[in-house]
């Protein structure tokens, strides 16, 4: 036996033919509306439709489909501060220039015989304090002068040739290059941009040496120049974007002193996360001299890192690698000129 079928409620039906009609009614209304003000001009546009609504609408007056609008670019965040190196590590550098024997054990040695001395000199501090230790290369460039030279500036900077030959050497025995500048009668910002082509690589980092940071009425080597925190501020940020734009790891910046006037305001220094930024003791003397120069000037410092420096031929006699770390806070970085 056929069943019959089943026909639509009369009310379900009504309620059909209502929407559709007023779907129908709606987009004809507003299709009216649309291409009247497009023919004469006199109507003002109408509302904004549903995206999806007004490309249908224009397909049905003939025009192609919009391009989808681009998706925006968010705007890149800095990474996050790695970090920082001297807090894991202690660094050891050996300073000087290899133009000349005077400065330090950088010039006094052939290269290959003074990286294997370096290396001895960094274990004697793995074995006394524990700590991992990098070794480093620290050249001084620019290098202050007793004559103004041709541009009156007091100094001399080094050849990129030059530079670039050390920059490699370091790299190659898988050691940091330190640039340590000495501006006599230029300034930081001049003489730090010109090292810019080695400051963007891995293994490069900065000292600045405010001994011979001179006035337009003082000279290298007759009165001890100084550097103010706003200078020191502008190198830690420039490192900072180095750090951030190259995504090189940590910056270090070492800041030498042995008097209060060389770096005179230096509680407005500013840290920045990306820049270990250190305090070294400069200066030659004996042991008990070289401890109260340290209490006095660095151990107090408002900074997280501090060094010293410790000098072959004029300390007499040389604190061991034992002596150095019962320094209160035990120095992160330690130099030998």
């Amino acid at each position: 036996m056929q069943s019959t079928p089943r026909l639509a409620p009369p009310f379900a039906s009504l309620v059909l033919v209502f929407v559709t009609s007023l779907a129908l009614g709606t987009l004809a209304l507003l299709t009216g509306w649309w291409l009247e003000a497009r023919v004469w001009g006199d109507e003002p546009a109408p509302p904004p439709l549903v995206p999806a609504v007004e490309a249908w609408v224009g397909r049905l007056a003939g025009e192609p489909a919009p391009p989808p609008l681009p998706t925006p670019t968010p705007t890149p965040e800095p990474p996050p501060p790695p970090a920082p190196i001297l807090a894991t590590h202690r660094l050891v550098t050996f300073y000087g220039n290899p133009l000349t024997e005077t400065m330090g054990i950088l010039g006094q040695r052939p290269p290959e015989r003074m990286i294997e001395r370096l290396r001895q000199q960094a274990a004697a501090y793995q074995q006394a304090g524990g700590r991992p230790v990098l070794a480093a290369l620290h050249l001084v460039t620019p290098v202050a002068q007793a004559q103004p030279g041709a541009d009156g500036m007091y100094r001399l900077r080094m050849d990129p040739e030059l530079l670039e030959e050390w920059c490699d050497l370091a790299e190659r025995h898988g050691l940091s290059f330190i640039l340590d500048v000495q501006v006599g009668r230029s300034s930081v910002q001049e003489e730090v941009e010109q090292l810019r082509p080695w400051l963007v690589r891995p293994h490069v980092h900065l000292a600045l040496d405010p001994e011979f940071a001179m006035s337009p009425s003082t000279e290298p080597g007759k009165q001890i120049g100084s550097l103010s925190a706003a200078d020191i501020n502008w190198a830690i940020e420039y490192l900072a974007d180095i750090a951030i734009t190259h995504r090189t790891g940590n910056r270090i910046l070492i800041v030498h002193q042995f008097t209060d006037h060389m770096v005179p305001d230096r509680e407005n220094l500013e840290p920045n996360p990306y820049v270990d930024l250190v305090l070294m003791m400069d200066g030659f003397g004996a042991p008990a001299l070289k401890r109260a120069q340290y209490d006095r000037y660095i151990a107090t410092a408002p900074v997280d890192f501090t060094g010293i420096k410790l000098f072959y031929q004029h300390d007499r006699p040389l604190m061991t690698p034992a002596e150095v770390l019962t320094l209160d806070p035990p120095p992160d970085v330690i130099t030998y000129q």
